[in-house]
């Protein structure tokens, strides 16, 4: 196979994702659903009092783990930074058109799987105006939510990565380390595919948080 069929291959592979690579992809995520508990006054209280995204995107990485924007981040808003969670890619593997959730930021779907991940731990999870003593209060910091494909010769791998550090102010001495990262080779690099893999990354991470939560 010469080089200009694997290309087209390659491409024909990896162009699933609202049509064209070079152009941006919107897509969204499941939510967690929420656990129904009846004895909610045994619980004990939780507030998420914050989420920083604190990714850090480059203009022209060299490896496809690492956040970028179409267009260079000097265009790139903040509004677009808080949605971006992938790049598509050529049959080269050249970076090419964005993927940005569509009425979420990154913030938000971590948040509510932290909310998820403590509800199945026993915590009923309030904001911080309505706490009067609550027994966590948790910042967290997003260290990586990023997904990005590498081209093969007969298929393709997509690839979630999210990491996370927790720390519970009530307790200086306690932090969780939370990390996840789910690879899935496909034969073709579709929006479901993309999808389906940031889906099971995140609930990978719920069920690691829930682990270290106990």
């Amino acid at each position: 196979m010469n080089k200009l069929t694997k290309f087209i291959l390659s491409s024909v592979l990896i162009a699933g994702l609202s049509g064209c690579v070079s152009t941006r992809g919107l897509v969204s995520l499941e939510s967690p659903v929420k656990q129904l508990d009846s004895s909610e006054e045994l619980k004990k209280v939780a507030v998420i009092n914050i989420v920083e995204d604190m990714r850090v995107f480059e203009e022209k990485p060299k490896q496809a783990n690492i956040p970028s924007l179409k267009g260079g981040l000097k265009n790139a808003t903040d509004i677009d930074k808080s949605k971006a969670v992938a790049r598509k890619r050529n049959g080269y593997g050249k970076a090419m058109g964005d993927i940005l959730l569509r009425d979420e930021t990154v913030s938000s779907v971590m948040q509510k799987r932290v909310e998820s991940a403590l509800s199945r731990s026993g915590y009923i999870v309030v904001p911080a105006s309505q706490a009067v003593k609550p027994d966590l209060v948790l910042n967290m910091k997003i260290n990586k939510f990023w997904s990005w494909m590498q081209p093969g010769f007969s298929y393709v791998t997509i690839n979630t990565e999210i990491e996370t550090d927790i720390q519970n102010v009530n307790d200086d001495k306690k932090s969780i380390h939370t990390y996840s990262k789910i690879s899935k080779p496909t034969a073709m690099a579709t929006g479901s595919k993309w999808i389906k893999t940031m889906n099971e990354t995140l609930d990978d991470y719920e069920n690691r948080l829930i682990e270290q939560l106990k």
